[in-house]
């Protein structure tokens, strides 16, 4: 059987025109193969020649804002090598040191938003995003600092890190209870800085009651009969005894001081009494003799006190 030559013809156009679609026949091949780095995400796309940066941006799926950046320029043509970044702008919020910062970047990282700000991290100091992170519109980023205090109590010190900012703050996260009497080497109020060094001392009271001798007192008494510079004691002195109570401070322990609050005699003292002589001593004070017929010396003396004595030698 004949075929027709003219239907032949229109067949194996269809054929092979239906093979060149299978084939890829007739689609634009891909010339350069494209580096697009946005933040984080990078991507890469085969596009074909003079495709213009917006082309493959829109190929790649990437919208811009108003204060984003691209390198090279939109309109710029991309060849083989080309990389495109797409650097994003954001408005961040920071907190730090219980103070809030607002800073706006374009194509920044955490870390500089932080060099923005002004705010220093030590080793110890904990964020809530990669320093190498890029920003995002709206993010915010919060830094919360991290002590080492030295605290001691109880005969005990121990280093304990931190992110309370003052000594309340830290009392209360370390559940330390402090009573009223307790003495703190800082104030509550006292802003707590790396190394801090805090101290508590706690204050006991107690009571005690004790014997206590009472002294004697010594009288003095004037006796005329007594040559002056003489003494006798008439009657011994005898301590008496009281029963005092002390309120007592203690300091971890320890007593620190005691204050009488009551005292109750139990034994009243005697009083010791002395005689002390008052009468002058009697002195010559004229002295003469006189010689009788038959020679006989007389000697007569005059004393202080008036009186006469007469000897016979």
């Amino acid at each position: 059987m004949l075929l027709d030559h003219k239907k032949w013809g229109v067949a194996a156009c269809v054929f092979l025109f239906s093979m060149g679609l299978l084939s890829g026949c007739g689609k634009e091949e891909a010339a350069y193969s494209v580096k697009i780095e946005d933040c984080n995400v990078e991507t890469q796309l085969e596009v074909p020649e003079n495709q213009t940066v917006k082309d493959v941006l829109a190929e790649a799926e990437i919208s811009l804002g108003e204060q984003d950046t691209v390198t090279p320029a939109l309109s710029d043509t991309v060849t083989a090598d080309t990389e495109i970044t797409v650097r994003r702008h954001a408005a961040v919020t920071l907190t730090a040191d219980k103070k809030e910062y607002h800073v706006e970047i374009t194509g920044g990282k955490v870390e500089d938003a932080l060099k923005q700000a002004n705010i220093t991290l030590s080793k110890k100091d904990i964020v809530n995003h990669e320093e190498q992170a890029y920003l995002t519109d709206g993010m915010n980023i919060d830094v919360v600092r991290i002590l080492s205090v030295f605290f001691t109590a109880d005969g005990k010190t121990e280093e304990i890190t931190t992110s309370a900012s003052t000594v309340k703050e830290f009392l209360e996260s370390e559940g330390i209870k402090v009573k009223k009497r307790d003495r703190l080497s800082m104030k509550k109020s006292d802003k707590l800085e790396d190394g801090a060094k805090l101290t508590l001392k706690r204050v006991t009271f107690g009571k005690e009651t004790v014997t206590e001798s009472i002294p004697y007192s010594t009288t003095v008494r004037s006796d005329s009969s007594m040559n002056k510079g003489t003494t006798r004691v008439e009657q011994s002195g005898e301590n008496g005894e009281k029963e005092v109570t002390y309120r007592i401070t203690y300091v971890d322990g320890k007593e620190e001081s005691r204050e009488e609050i009551s005292s109750k005699v139990v034994k009243e003292p005697v009083d010791r009494i002395v005689r002390s002589g008052t009468k002058a001593e009697k002195t010559i004070v004229r002295k003469w003799k006189e010689v009788d017929c038959d020679g006989t010396i007389i000697w007569h003396y005059e004393y202080s006190d008036g009186s006469t004595k007469t000897e016979i030698q």
